[in-house]
């Protein structure tokens, strides 16, 4: 069973190198492309990717936002005894701690925090993550066809 730090305790960015694309938009060297499908999707392929990568800095957001919870209201160091990672932090195992972080559960303002970080994660997995991977497979498409003519 996953807990709550292993939840929000990772958050996955897409690396975009666009050099080569703003080159050709701002030379107006795109116009040379002359498959206008090919440049159509070239065109799109930027807010695409700014419009995920908006949706990445929400999640990162939204998972400050509970750690900060969890720091102010939560005890980091039962957080770090349930998820044995006190040795990779250099810190002695305590033993049997008594304090729990289960009172975080019946916050509201936390549970607001959680129910906003998955849904803004599962649209990134469902619907923008894909979006995009399907833009650039019909743009390599495009381009192995126009290879290969």
């Amino acid at each position: 069973a996953e807990s709550l730090f292993d939840i929000i305790a990772n958050v996955h960015r897409i690396k975009y190198e666009n050099s080569a694309l703003s080159d050709l938009k701002n030379s107006g060297n795109l116009k040379n492309v002359l498959n206008d499908s090919l440049r159509k999707y070239l065109i799109a392929l930027e807010p695409l990717v700014i419009q995920v990568q908006g949706q990445e800095e929400a999640v990162i957001d939204l998972r400050n936002q509970a750690l900060n919870f969890m720091k102010e209201k939560g005890s980091l160091r039962v957080i770090i005894d349930q998820n044995e990672v006190e040795e990779r932090l250099g810190l002695p195992k305590l033993s049997k701690s008594k304090s729990s972080n289960i009172h975080l559960l019946g916050e509201v303002e936390f549970e607001n925090i959680l129910i906003n970080y998955i849904a803004v994660t599962n649209n990134s997995i469902s619907e923008q993550y894909p979006k995009m991977e399907n833009h650039i497979k019909k743009v390599i498409d495009i381009i192995e066809r126009e290879l290969y003519k």
